[in-house]
């Protein structure tokens, strides 16, 4: 049962902001190939897109899946270790930012990824900003 749901129902507390993410730690977010659009220059840029929370159907609560920095250094692993073939880069976001621009942070683990959590409040209105915020993590040499 995936961790926003209690008895099957959507349990309305799993939105909520916990405190016992610290504001200095860090979130990654991983960046598909699609999300790296061209550019102007004729390399790539990554695009606001990257920044969206997931559809109702997966996720009722429509958090931004990312994993929790701090989480994975003390496994002993790296981002780089944990981004799935899926993705072709990543950015970081230091959660006090997140939560500066009205985001909220939970750690929701899967049974493949204990470092997972989710960003919720993400809107259209906020991926701008959040392109401003994030930092490179893992950029491709094409990208800008």
């Amino acid at each position: 049962m995936p961790a926003n749901t209690k008895n099957g129902d959507v349990d309305n507390t799993a939105d909520q902001d916990d405190t016992t993410i610290d504001d200095d730690d860090y979130v990654i977010r991983y960046i598909p190939k699609n999300h790296l659009t061209p550019s102007q220059t004729g390399n790539r840029r990554l695009s606001r897109g990257a920044f969206s929370g997931s559809s109702k159907q997966r996720d009722p609560l429509q958090g931004m899946s990312v994993d929790i920095l701090s989480s994975i250094v003390a496994s002993g692993s790296s981002p780089e270790q944990c981004m799935s073939e899926n993705f072709e880069a990543a950015v970081k976001f230091r959660v006090g930012d997140l939560r500066k621009v009205g985001l909220r942070i939970g750690k929701t683990p899967k049974e493949d990824n204990p470092f997972h959590a989710d960003v919720w409040g993400v809107k259209k209105s906020t991926r701008g900003r959040l392109l401003e915020l994030a930092e490179w993590v893992l950029k491709p040499d094409d990208v800008d």
